[in-house]
């Protein structure tokens, strides 16, 4: 419904204005995960808006708001992909591929069962399920982060070191 489309795109405001003011305060400070977390986040608002916006068009209910669903949609494209780069910069790049795995359909997932009521009829057991399956991805993101097998070394404590580092050259 329209009143649902409102809510995410409110929520999305209030995130894309989060992470846009989290990038300007932290850039030179900012570990990948930071990044990861921002795009993950904001690329789970643009999968929600594609998938609005190819059902109205396929209910041929193509209105204005459909419109700020497509601008939202490339805003939050576009700043996604900024944090991106910026995590392929300050991380390894298999964190940030298994962190946007994880984050991105995360943030979807919730949009539909919170915002959208998708899993309003799901059973006790799947609920419970998604939760530990949810739960046991995060962990093993975390997990990568704080020791990455190439490195050898936790990739929080390397870019927090490596940007101190380079703070002090400065």
């Amino acid at each position: 419904t329209d009143r649902k489309i409102i809510t995410i795109l409110v929520i999305f405001a209030v995130v894309l204005i989060a992470a846009l003011l989290g990038f300007l305060m932290l850039r030179h400070k900012a570990i990948a995960l930071f990044y990861i977390v921002g795009a993950g986040v904001l690329y789970g608002f643009v999968a929600t808006f594609a998938k609005t916006v190819i059902g109205r068009f396929q209910q041929d209910e193509f209105d204005w708001l459909t419109w700020v669903c497509v601008l939202a949609l490339l805003t939050g494209g576009v700043v996604g992909m900024l944090f991106v780069q910026n995590a392929y910069s300050s991380g390894p790049p298999d964190l940030v591929i298994a962190g946007l795995t994880v984050v991105d359909p995360l943030v979807a997932i919730l949009i539909g069962i919170v915002v959208l009521h998708e899993a309003a009829h799901a059973p006790l057991w799947a609920i419970l399920c998604f939760i530990v399956t949810g739960i046991v991805a995060l962990i093993g993101v975390i997990g990568l982060a704080k020791f990455h097998p190439q490195v050898g070394q936790s990739a929080i404590k390397d870019a927090a070191g490596s940007s101190s580092a380079q703070q002090g050259l400065s």
